[in-house]
């Protein structure tokens, strides 16, 4: 896929230098987009560096920044109206220089991080150009939460105008990438509003990491997605991948009785309903059955000299085919009873 890259016209100046002081925090980087804050940026300063500093790979990186200093410049766009500079992105490493300021770690490390080299985006570059280049940036970097790629998909095509196809384009995705994402979204906004829980990570319930038939599933009517979310807000549905979680509840979401036992009987765990699936569903216990037919057609195939002779010469195989002919006579006559 081709690579997007930054309108040069859109930058001010190269690879400044500029005080850390001078710069602010953005609460709308994307990293941080699923715990935005209210309020005035400049008095959020602290609790934004606090978020950005807990993130998974922070220790690395901040190892990484002392030891051979900054790689890339960050990008920044001066607000008159606070009169600093607001880091359009980069928002990671400028938290990290912040927190190394003054420390043991810069005394000891060749590099000062009291400065940080920046681009300047120009002032009259608007919100709706910021978010495709926030996109470009971040397209691949490290610990950009699905949820949170999402609310940038759902801001570039709501709030700016902009076709699925071209933010498929900027995010280097397909189409329908983009469309599941920004439904994905729209449903958690509806499971947020029902049950008040802010935890952007049951974004995974509504996305493709959800099991396709669970998805078939809940679009299906009004009432299906009523009950999935009171599934999971009450904690039936515990995690997507976890025993007894979501990729569990997909075995049984197509059986319509036991569903519907799963629905009236609130003490009934995903797993107790996966045995019911066992005991009720043939394929479901013998899942082999299912290809049946192919390997009835291998086994045809054996009829032919080149395989017999190959065949002639490995006794652990006839061996093995020897006792799968009395399991098949043991069937036939099951089957001759039925």
């Amino acid at each position: 896929m081709t690579e997007i890259a930054i309108d040069s016209n859109n930058i001010a100046e190269h690879g400044v230098e500029i005080n850390i002081d001078e710069l602010l925090l953005d609460t709308e980087n994307p990293r941080l987009y699923a715990q935005r804050r209210e309020g005035a940026l400049d008095t959020l300063q602290d609790v934004i560096k606090q978020d950005l500093l807990s993130k998974n790979h922070i220790p690395a990186l901040k190892a990484s920044i002392v030891q051979t200093g900054l790689q890339d410049a960050i990008y920044v766009q001066f607000r008159p109206e606070y009169g600093k500079y607001v880091v359009i992105e980069g928002n990671t490493r400028t938290a990290i220089h912040m927190e190394l300021r003054g420390t043991e770690a810069e005394r000891e490390s060749p590099y000062s991080f009291g400065t940080i080299r920046s681009h300047i985006i120009k002032q009259n570059v608007h919100s709706a150009d910021l978010a495709v280049m926030k996109v470009i940036l971040q397209v691949a970097k490290a610990d950009w939460g699905k949820c949170e790629r999402a609310m940038l998909m759902h801001e570039m095509h709501y709030e700016h105008g902009r076709h699925i196809a071209d933010i498929a384009v900027h995010f280097q995705c397909a189409k329908g990438e983009v469309e599941s994402s920004l439904f994905a979204l729209s449903v958690l906004s509806d499971y947020q509003e029902a049950t008040g829980d802010t935890d952007s990570r049951k974004f995974s319930f509504f996305s493709k990491e959800c099991p396709a038939k669970v998805r078939e599933w809940f679009k299906r009517s009004p009432q299906n997605l009523e009950d999935y979310i009171g599934y999971i807000g009450d904690g039936r549905i515990p995690s997507v991948s976890v025993r007894g979680g979501l990729r569990d509840f997909a075995k049984f979401v197509d059986h319509p009785e036991i569903l519907g036992e799963f629905k009236s009987d609130p003490t009934m765990s995903v797993e107790q309903a996966c045995q019911r699936v066992l005991e009720e569903d043939l394929l479901a216990s013998f899942k082999w059955m299912k290809h049946l037919n192919k390997y009835t057609d291998d086994l045809y195939k054996l009829s032919n000299p080149t395989y017999q002779a190959m065949l002639a010469t490995d006794n652990d195989l006839k061996t093995s085919l020897k006792s799968l002919k009395r399991a098949l006579d043991q069937v036939t006559d099951i089957i001759d009873t039925l």
